[in-house]
């Protein structure tokens, strides 16, 4: 049997599961790669700034020397995140047909709509979102992401990987002297903002070996698979052009 054991897919398990990137396990190794392909398009999006925010990522997450645990064996993660710059039709075309587990589509922008305060979805939230990417849902494989936040720094595009992957917020927001990937710039509990900004600077966030070990690989039938893919195309205006039916892909 050759030594690239499984292709399976992964994501991690969250208050929902979605499939954002596909793993290759080498058993008699040890390690496994985490793959995925960052698709973009937009106004604002160019060749050049695609393929930095997959080295961004790529940086970041291969950073920390971090191990996971599958069906009682460890692994040595390491990532492999590549990238392409598509119009939106032809992104648009691609996500109408797509079952590659890797690919995330990405809408870049130099400024987004303003989001729905989530405790109430008829009201915005009480304070300006505009300038902060996002994605569509957590653990899917849609975004929109600012210009100026990922053409400047290296945080925000994993930081949003991190929700790709299905990592969500941590509960509380003490803010640690080295900060993980996955602080936010700000909290909202549905009555007040916190404004993280000045409190940790958000180029200081790293991924941990904590971002790591929450990953979690499960198998659905005769795969290793963790919910499906969305497929969400976003347009200008933030409105989901386009979503895959929920299924068990």
């Amino acid at each position: 049997m050759n030594k690239w054991l499984l292709l399976i897919l992964f994501s991690i398990v969250c208050n929902q599961s979605y499939s954002s990137a596909l793993v290759e396990l080498n058993r008699s190794e040890d390690f496994l790669i985490i793959k995925s392909h960052i698709v973009c398009f937009g106004t604002e999006a160019s060749s050049e700034l695609c393929t930095k925010i997959s080295s961004d990522i790529q940086t970041l997450w291969s950073t920390p020397s971090a191990q996971i645990v599958f069906e009682g064996q460890s692994f040595e993660v390491r990532f492999e995140i590549t990238s392409e710059y598509l119009s939106e039709e032809q992104s648009f075309e691609l996500a109408k047909g797509n079952r590659d587990p890797r690919i995330n589509f990405i809408r870049i922008e130099n400024s987004a709509p303003s989001q729905a305060d989530p405790y109430d979805d008829e009201e915005p939230l009480p304070m300006d979102t505009t300038l902060y990417s996002y994605v569509h849902e957590i653990g899917g494989n849609a975004g929109f992401y600012i210009k100026a936040q990922v053409a400047s720094g290296v945080s925000t595009s994993s930081h949003e990987f991190g929700h790709l992957l299905g990592l969500e917020h941590p509960p509380f927001y003490q803010v640690p002297e080295n900060p993980h990937i996955m602080l936010p710039r700000y909290t909202y509990d549905g009555d007040s903002v916190r404004i993280l900004e000045g409190i940790v600077d958000a180029e200081m966030r790293a991924v941990h070996p904590l971002n790591i070990a929450s990953l979690q690989i499960v198998k659905l039938g005769s795969q290793y698979v963790l919910g499906f893919l969305n497929n969400a195309i976003f347009d200008l205006n933030g409105n989901i052009r386009y979503k895959k039916q929920k299924d068990n892909q």
